[in-house]
């Protein structure tokens, strides 16, 4: 029953994603026998997300609402209303207590969550999670791609469009949000190697943003 519905929290997470793409997802190429069950069991599912109210989780709310449209299960979505860990460790701990089947979730920060997240496990609570890509405390973790490879891609035409020379200020949502510090880490591994004359600092101190510049050694 817990890979059935692994499988069912998994799709809940793997349907949010093209969400952002326009108009309604189409799942007419999902297998329906990974989220169903043979006496209909219904489950309740909590997708928990970094900070409620941006547009980028306003959107994967319609993937949420369309899966619960789509399948029948009690599903939500739930966030603080500013990007904090403890928040989010505090929006867990309440679900743990409403004893709910499974828990999506995006980490804002993943070494905050880990206690709480394995809490949720011992108690027989699905985990699954996505830009989380260290997560110990999971039972499935769903990344959109490969993260260097994406940080390397935008690199790429970053310096086609710089004509390869200039400095650059890159922004991370958080320093915590391991998949956003994957993209800076492939963008600057693939600056090293096709330009190994330059050099790269992290200048800034605000714990919201880290700016990087490139210059000639």
């Amino acid at each position: 029953m817990k890979s059935l519905l692994a499988s069912a929290a998994f799709a809940v997470m793997a349907l949010v994603g093209p969400a952002m793409s326009e108009g309604v997802v189409d799942v007419a190429n999902v297998n329906k026998d990974l989220i169903t069950t043979k006496d209909d069991k219904k489950y309740t599912i909590a997708t928990v997300v970094k900070v409620d109210g941006i547009a980028w989780f306003d959107r994967m709310r319609d993937g949420v609402e369309q899966f619960k449209s789509d399948t029948g299960n009690d599903v939500w979505m739930v966030g603080p209303s500013q990007a904090d860990a403890a928040a989010q460790v505090q929006i867990i701990e309440n679900l743990i207590a409403q004893d709910v089947d499974a828990i999506a979730v995006v980490p804002f920060s993943v070494e905050a969550l880990e206690p709480v997240l394995k809490k949720a496990r011992d108690r027989g609570i699905v985990v699954v999670s996505h830009e989380a890509s260290n997560l110990q405390n999971t039972d499935f973790d769903l990344e959109a791609f490969d993260n260097k490879a994406y940080g390397a891609e935008l690199m790429a035409h970053l310096g086609e469009q710089m004509g390869g020379k200039g400095k650059y200020v890159a922004t991370v949502g958080s320093l915590t949000s391991k998949s956003q510090m994957e993209w800076i880490d492939g963008a600057v591994e693939y600056q090293r190697r096709i330009s190994p004359r330059w050099k790269w600092s992290a200048t800034g101190s605000r714990p919201m943003t880290m700016p990087i510049r490139i210059t000639p050694s």
